[in-house]
């Protein structure tokens, strides 16, 4: 459990620079140090939280493979490549348990309903604990998903050995620009998945985050909790590295729930924070603002809607839930 956030900092020099180095892995080279601006204050700006499930999606290229070799394996009766597509609709579940007790469900059981991702999700409330912490099902899933994850980190380690190059394309452009910015403003950023950790490390080392990232949660690191989990896991990395901890945080992702909602599900558990959500959409913008204007666990929660297209430019800041109230970082 987090403390109440720090009232002073040990850095009080105006305009001071602090460097640490990251903790995700490389490529067999050190990561380069990452400098951290402090305020007048001694704190940063701000800390950043960016949720890089989607990047990890746009590999499909290697986790659909590796997905189809090992349901193949237990599941020889079954239509590989149907399950693969099966398996690729149904990624957006919340952690890597329930989208392998969906395919299990499919292939083991005949459950035909969950080949609609949605079924699946309606089934799910009562259901959490026994597929996300504990027992038989819980326990099948957990170790498919890891040997899934271990083979798709070797996938992805040999295609960089042969084209560091290929992995240039899973990037979400815009999410990458705006860590562009943070960087050059000297905020820390951290990134979080609700995968597991070998292939969220593999992809992490192709990308070369070490240079701008300084941790990395994955699902081991907040089983049984949303990504409110991984940022409080997270916060505790940055402060054994000797980082003021600021009061302001941001989450960065492209999901209203389970990115920018456990932002508001930080500030509800510890008192003291002010979370800002920054959603990345590629749908309709006023139906998502509405969505989010609605939405009554972001009432105390300052979100901005944006287009891929938006970062980058003056509209970066132009959407704001709390305009007199919140300041801008």
């Amino acid at each position: 459990m987090l403390d109440k956030p720090e009232q002073n900092s040990p850095y009080q020099e105006k305009g001071k620079e602090i460097s640490v180095a990251s903790d995700i892995e490389t490529f067999g080279r050190r990561p380069r140090k990452i400098i951290i601006k402090l305020d007048s204050d001694g704190f940063p700006k701000a800390v950043a939280f960016f949720d890089i499930d989607k990047t990890l999606a746009e590999c499909g290229f290697i986790h659909g493979e590796a997905f189809k070799k090992l349901f193949a394996e237990i599941y020889p009766d079954q239509d590989p490549d149907k399950l693969t597509e099966l398996y690729l609709k149904g990624l957006h579940l919340g952690t890597t348990f329930r989208v392998f007790h969906r395919m299990i469900g499919i292939a083991r059981d005949g459950r035909k309903e969950w080949e609609d991702p949605e079924k699946y999700l309606e089934w799910l409330p009562g259901h959490e604990k026994e597929v996300d912490k504990k027992g038989d099902d819980h326990n099948l899933a957990a170790e498919l998903s890891i040997r899934h994850s271990q083979m798709s980190a070797k996938m992805a380690e040999d295609m960089f050995n042969r084209d560091p190059q290929i992995f240039e394309q899973t990037k979400i452009k815009p999410v990458f620009h705006l860590a562009k910015i943070y960087q050059r403003m000297g905020i820390p950023m951290c990134v979080m998945t609700a995968n597991d950790e070998p292939f969220a490390k593999a992809v992490c080392k192709s990308l070369g985050l070490a240079d701008s990232f300084i941790a990395l949660a994955c699902q081991k690191d907040f089983v049984g909790q949303g990504k409110e989990g991984a940022i409080e896991y997270l916060i505790q990395r940055l402060e054994g590295k000797g980082v003021p901890i600021p009061r302001k945080f941001i989450v960065v992702g492209d999901s209203l729930n389970g990115d920018i909602g456990s932002g508001a599900k930080f500030m509800a558990e510890h008192g003291g924070y002010s979370v800002r959500g920054v959603l990345i959409s590629e749908g309709d913008i006023a139906d998502m603002r509405e969505k989010v204007e609605k939405d009554p666990n972001l009432k105390d929660m300052q979100v901005e809607v944006l287009k891929p297209s938006a970062i980058g430019d003056g509209s970066l800041a132009s959407y704001r839930r709390n305009k007199k109230t919140k300041p801008r970082v």
